[in-house]
């Protein structure tokens, strides 16, 4: 049934615990995510869990994991609905949520997809394997911070 299937694809996108073989972007990420909207509905500046302070780099690490894994699962989503638009779009959703956290599960449409859906899928698992981590690390600018510019602080509202 639709709640069984949309659960099992919130658990494949969290995946399983660091040190793990396991996919998705991580139980702790996860739970770092929880902890820094906590943080911010408190209106604290700390990040605290079990009386420990977690530093804002932690944080946003967690933050652009969770969002850069949210981007693909959209955007490999979206092209799937493109190739293969005969497909219901939960089956589609929970293809590419299996491939990204390197799960195996399937709802039975993968050898029907288009061979550009096939693609999409092979490079979601491709990703998946790969890890949101490494991702963010290659696309992160590791430079020497002292030669970087420090621009003014901007205040935006947000909300």
């Amino acid at each position: 049934r639709n709640p069984s299937i949309l659960l099992t694809m919130i658990l494949m996108f969290i995946g399983g615990s660091p040190g793990s073989t396991a996919g998705g972007i991580k139980t702790t990420t996860f739970g770092m995510i929880f902890l820094t909207i906590f943080a911010v509905i408190k209106g604290g500046d700390d990040i605290e869990f079990s009386r420990r302070r977690i530093s804002k780099d932690t944080a946003n690490k967690a933050l652009a994991i969770f969002g850069i894994v949210m981007f693909l699962a959209y955007s490999f989503i979206f092209l799937l609905t493109i190739t293969d638009s005969d497909k219901s779009f939960l089956s589609l959703s929970f293809e590419v949520f299996s491939a990204l956290g390197t799960v195996g599960l399937s709802q039975g449409i993968t050898p029907f997809l288009s061979s550009g859906g096939k693609l999409i899928i092979s490079l979601a698992m491709f990703l998946g394997r790969v890890g949101p981590l490494t991702i963010v690390v290659a696309l992160s600018n590791r430079g020497d911070k002292r030669k970087q510019i420090r621009y003014p602080e901007g205040k935006i509202s947000v909300g």
